[in-house]
């Protein structure tokens, strides 16, 4: 398994990889875990290449926050929440 970890992972050989599978389910052997960890990893990889593409990733954006209203004769309640909708999960660090 670390042999199939090593084709997907560090040399990206996946024709190689899935000749090497595609034997092993002849067998009683299972690669399911390896194969999933290091697809993982190469995804996670990919997507960071794509994210470089954008020349504005990592800087922060201005969100306006998310607020329900009410009154009485008396009063002006407000609700504020910091985050995009009032249905989105708030803001970690504000």
């Amino acid at each position: 398994s670390a042999d199939l970890t090593f084709l997907i992972k560090e040399k990206k050989w996946l024709s190689a990889a899935q000749e090497i599978l595609q034997r092993s389910q002849k067998t009683t052997l299972d690669f399911s875990a390896p194969v999933r960890s290091a697809v993982t990893a190469v995804r996670k990889e990919l997507d960071d290449l794509i994210r470089g593409l954008d020349k504005s990733y990592g800087e922060a954006s201005q969100v306006s926050p998310a607020f329900q209203w009410a009154q009485n004769s008396s009063h002006v309640f407000l609700q504020i929440k910091f985050a995009q909708r009032w249905n989105a999960p708030g803001a970690l660090e504000v």
